[in-house]
This record gives structure tokens, sequence and C-alpha cells, in this order.
């Protein structure tokens, strides 16, 4: 995933292993807060 980063300049990518997003701009996860909601 980085090295596709580093080509294209994408900065999201969601793992399909748990469905969770990076953002390599923000150096972070990005939450949907509506799909957290109880």
């Amino acid at each position: 995933m980085l090295e596709h980063h580093s080509s294209t300049q994408h900065p999201i990518v969601l793992s399909l292993a748990d469905l969770s997003t990076w953002c390599y701009f923000c150096d972070s996860y990005v939450h949907n807060e509506v799909s957290l909601a109880p």
C-alpha cells in the first residue's frame, strides 16, 4: 500500500483485512462516526 501511495500520491487506503481506512497525509486512521454509533 505504501508503494502505491508513493507512486500515485493517493492519500487514502482501505484495508480489506479489517475494513480500516488509513490516510497517509494525516498519518492516522479515518473513522466514520456513523458506523461507530451503537
